[in-house]
């Protein structure tokens, strides 16, 4: 195997004089590596005009970014290694040349790892890890649309691409296909965030992070930040710091005058919110005091005046399993987008059970998250029984009400069925333990016979969608971009009302077959034969799998992710869509879906 070239390349653009702290790094360099051969890049001998966002950079003057490019294009043609001129070396890199190729993590500080390639990474020429990363920057650029600056920092870029090869957020040694991910003790001791120093035995270098690209003014105020929290501490520190900023922020005499009043104001407001819920504590304490009901139950439907067409699939789903243990056509719907009315209200309360049908509708602030249009006489739904119903992925905690509504709403006698084993364990850190992960009941049709049926190549055409209330313009872009080149046909569903107007303004109204929005229109198009699904919207992806067609659901929450770990559900993560998809829509690949089959038999077991 051959070995990594005993060379280290640097870039130093822009014609300034280098200061002292650059000089040091280097003289490092030399004192570590004396047999290794130092390469300068600059204006006389690169082209950083030969990629868009490298020259765009470059026009704007950050040079900070503009080896982000220059430094993958030059290792993958050279070979050798790569250092940033803040990086400072402690011992020889003679260890690592053993790879074909290497990076290394760094720890921010803030609780994320990305893998950065500032602080060093190598390889033989022409390598394919090396090229992948490179190219990701064919698809982005440095200057936006509306003239404002892509700032997003290269390790985001490096750490999706290795992502594809099977790396993960965890700061130890990986070893990946071709390639060598070190922990960040090896290149990277230092935090960004803090400034500590983790040097251990293995460290070869240390970044010290000039930040070129990070305004001075920034830059200052980042060590200082860096310097109160280690003196006092993180959490004693945050106090310090935010008295400093109300110091900063007002004059001597705004101190006695201003602070006060908006101190008071907040005080205010706390107590105005408090009032605001009394009532809805008191309707949880009266239903309580409540007798349930005796008579048939009902289905809460959240399918009836939702502007989502996802919520009708869930629905019919749902519809389509109970009866396999009930006769559903007898059953009441009730809605809980809206208020019920006076009618529903009466059947509520006579109903001896209420089954709460799917969607994203529990959270762990039930008051004011608003999906389920409870109000304040919540004895109207004593005794619900979940059905594959989820939890809002962005709601890692919950507040006390939340906790007593549903233990005061849920049935205890019954099982309640959850989509996904982030939503059962929500529920469970609430004492709800009468709780099956079931996997959503769009999926009960998904069995192993189904999926061996679904094709494993690409098909000629494809049916997408984008979600206009989860926005990101340019990955968005990407993806429509790369399916607009590798199909014969891009259809659009209108999965929500808000995604033509999301559509028009992205610019590709004219360019896509849009399909109107109701589940019968999106139905006449998945009975094509040649056609696959890729797209942000979880239901349409899994609509798509449920009709025979090869799908990739673009996740762009914890929702889908939830799933996949669960179940093996097909995603692509949104912010990997560069890196990944078009390699993704070419191999061939096999739809395995493994369902809790024995939590769904239970479940539905109960109601015969």
């Amino acid at each position: 195997m051959a070995k990594i070239p005993k060379v280290i390349h640097y870039c130093w653009v822009g014609g300034n004089p280098k200061p002292q702290s650059v000089l040091y790094c280097i003289e490092s360099w030399k004192r570590c590596c004396p047999d290794y051969e130092i390469l300068e890049w600059n204006e006389t001998n690169y082209d950083f005009t030969k990629n868009r966002y490298m020259h765009q950079a470059y026009e704007a003057k950050k040079w900070g970014f503009v080896p982000d490019y220059a430094r993958l294009d030059i290792v993958y043609e050279h070979g050798g290694i790569y250092l940033d001129t803040d990086v400072e070396m402690v011992r020889s890199f003679d260890e690592l040349l053993e790879n074909e190729c290497f990076f290394g993590f760094e720890d921010t500080g803030d609780g994320q790892i990305f893998v950065n390639c500032g602080h060093g990474f190598g390889a033989t020429p022409r390598h394919k890890v090396v090229k992948q990363a490179r190219d990701i920057y064919e698809q982005v650029s440095f200057t936006n649309m509306d003239g404002s600056l892509n700032l997003l920092a290269s390790p985001y870029y490096t750490t999706q691409s290795l992502r594809q090869l099977g790396l993960v957020h965890e700061n130890r040694d990986q070893i990946l296909p071709g390639v060598q991910v070190y922990a960040s003790d090896v290149l990277c001791p230092k935090t960004f965030r803090t400034g500590r120093l983790n040097k251990t035995a293995r460290t070869v270098s240390i970044h010290h992070f000039t930040a070129s690209w990070v305004d001075e003014k920034i830059k200052a105020e980042m060590a200082h930040q860096q310097k109160i929290k280690n003196r006092f501490g993180n959490k004693f520190g945050g106090y310090v710091l935010f008295a400093e900023s109300v110091i900063q922020k007002y004059s001597p005499k705004e101190l006695v005058t201003t602070v006060p009043v908006r101190v008071l104001k907040r005080i205010k407001g706390k107590i105005i919110a408090a009032k605001d819920a009394v009532p809805y504590y008191w309707g949880v304490l009266n239903a309580k005091m409540t007798n349930p009901g005796t008579e048939t139950p009902v289905l809460l439907d959240t399918s009836i005046d939702s502007d989502n067409c996802g919520d009708g699939i869930i629905m019919e789903n749902c519809l389509s399993q109970l009866s396999d243990c009930m006769d559903v056509g007898v059953l009441e719907h009730i809605p809980t987008h809206r208020f019920p009315t006076e009618d529903e209200m009466e059947l509520l309360e006579t109903a001896r059970s209420k089954i709460l049908c799917g969607t994203n509708i529990l959270s762990g602030h039930m008051r004011t998250y608003g999906l389920w249009k409870l109000g304040t006489k919540v004895s109207l739904y004593r005794n619900t029984v979940l059905m594959g119903v989820g939890f809002d992925s962005q709601e890692e905690k919950f507040d006390g009400y939340t906790k007593l509504l549903l233990h005061t709403i849920l049935r205890k006698d019954s099982i309640h069925s959850v989509r996904d084993s982030f939503s059962e364990q929500k529920l469970k850190a609430m004492g709800i333990t009468n709780v099956l992960n079931t996997g959503c009941p769009t999926m009960w049709n998904l069995t192993p016979a189904h999926c061996a049926s679904i094709p494993t190549k690409k098909a000629a055409n494809v049916v997408c969608t984008l979600t206009d209330y989860c926005r990101d313009e340019q990955n968005d872009k990407v993806m429509l971009n790369i399916l607009l080149e590798s199909y014969q046909k891009v259809y659009f569903w209108l999965q929500g009302q808000g995604d033509l107007e999301y559509i028009r303004e992205l610019g590709y109204e004219d360019r896509l077959k849009l399909i109107e929005s109701t589940v019968e229109a999106y139905d006449a198009v998945l009975a094509m034969e040649d056609l696959d699904y890729v797209g942000t919207r979880l239901h349409a992806g899994i609509r798509a799998l449920s009709k025979g067609h090869r799908s990739l659901i673009i996740s762009i929450d914890n929702r889908a992710e939830c799933i996949s770990v669960d179940t093996g559900l097909p995603i692509l993560k949104r912010e990997d869509v560069i890196a990944a998809l078009r390699n993704r829509l070419e191999v061939c690949v096999e739809t395995q879906i493994t369902m809790p089959w024995e939590n769904i038999v239970q479940w539905k077991g109960q109601f015969e």
